[in-house]
């Protein structure tokens, strides 16, 4: 059996002060994280998390110490609100609200920062041909944009004039 990684690093370092409490909870719950002068690097080794488990006592703790507009008040208050919430929450990051909406929100927010870079790389225990590759996504005040090098190859053999990655894994359009 393979076993499948996404090793992931943000840029730049986040600086303490333009994180809220609840933001740092689940940024911290969802990467690795180290202080960095002033500053947060969060990192992930095998994936990012995008199911933290977190207790109810500290996500309403840190709730209460944040502003209640942001994107991760938000998401706390509405699984809050679930009537199955237990002691603890599996707090959903790949809905309407993600990491990537978290960051969005810190690089409004920021005097300091105006993007972050999530650089993630694609690899696997085994060499099978799905496990490696990788994918940048760019987050701006406006825009969350992202490419994986599946859409650079198509994009480079469309400019060669040799079709897509799968035409020419195919042997078709041009591939041959």
């Amino acid at each position: 059996m393979a076993d499948y990684f996404t090793p992931t690093v943000v840029q730049p370092f986040i600086a303490a002060t333009d994180l809220t409490s609840l933001e740092l909870l689940i940024l911290c719950a969802a990467f690795g994280s180290e202080p960095a002068n002033e500053a947060i690097y969060f990192y992930a080794e095998d994936a990012i998390n995008e199911m933290p488990i977190l207790s109810v006592d500290a996500l309403q703790e840190a709730l209460d110490q944040s502003p209640p507009e942001t994107a991760a008040a938000r998401l706390v208050r509405e699984h809050l609100a679930d009537e199955q919430a237990g002691p603890d929450i599996d707090l959903d990051l790949t809905g309407a609200i993600t990491w990537a909406t978290l960051f969005q929100d810190i690089v409004r927010r920021s005097n300091t920062i105006d993007h972050v870079v999530v650089t993630s790389s694609f690899t696997c225990s085994k060499m099978r041909p799905d496990g490696f590759g990788g994918a940048v996504v760019l987050i701006t005040a406006e825009r969350v944009l992202g490419k994986g090098t599946d859409t650079v190859l198509d994009e480079l053999l469309a400019e060669a004039g040799l079709g897509s990655a799968d035409a020419v894994a195919q042997g078709v359009e041009g591939g041959q």
